[in-house]
């Protein structure tokens, strides 16, 4: 009766750690999908501060400088590798949707620096340069970051890096609700 009761032992442990696995693994995966950086969550449904930043001229954007259209902004540096596996899934985007969407990366990068860069790996989109004031009163502090802006100025979504598995989600948030 004791090697009855060790084999029933055994076999409930396998079943758990079988299921504890299960659960595991699961759990990351829906964390990947849904992810959004806990410290700025509170973003979601406010207010994009494009003001914050400067145009090629040195003036600050208008505040509705967003509205009316869907936005992807983009926040990276030109020697973040994550930033560089992006880029391609970027343009994808900015090539299928057009100007349906407005596009931009913001980055602290010099203007020289990141149009060499632009250049060299084809990025079609306007780049805010020298930024770094503004995304550290707006609370950026890891690239790559980038963040759907609805059409009234407000944000939408916030995640990590743009890839294989994150590109139909965010093809679809800028899709919708499309004016």
């Amino acid at each position: 009766m004791l090697k009855l009761k060790k084999k029933s032992t055994l076999r409930e442990k396998k079943i758990f750690f079988l299921f504890f696995f299960l659960f595991l693994t699961s759990a990351l995966f829906s964390q990947e999908a849904v992810y959004v950086f806990p410290d700025v969550k509170d973003k979601i449904g406010k207010h994009f501060p494009i003001e914050y930043f400067k145009d090629s001229n040195g003036e600050n954007y208008n505040s509705n400088f967003l509205h009316g259209k869907n936005s992807l902004i983009n926040f990276w540096f030109t020697n973040c590798e994550p930033c560089h596996q992006e880029i391609p899934y970027l343009i994808q985007l900015q090539q299928e949707l057009g100007d349906k969407v407005n596009f931009m990366g913001i980055t602290f990068d010099n203007k020289e620096k990141v149009k060499i860069f632009a250049d060299k790996k084809k990025i079609n989109f306007l780049q805010i340069t020298e930024s770094l004031d503004g995304m550290n009163k707006y609370g950026i502090n890891r690239y790559p970051m980038s963040f759907i802006i609805d059409n009234e100025g407000n944000v939408k979504m916030i995640f990590g890096i743009v890839n294989d598995s994150r590109i139909d989600d965010v093809r679809n948030q800028l899709l919708h609700d499309l004016k």
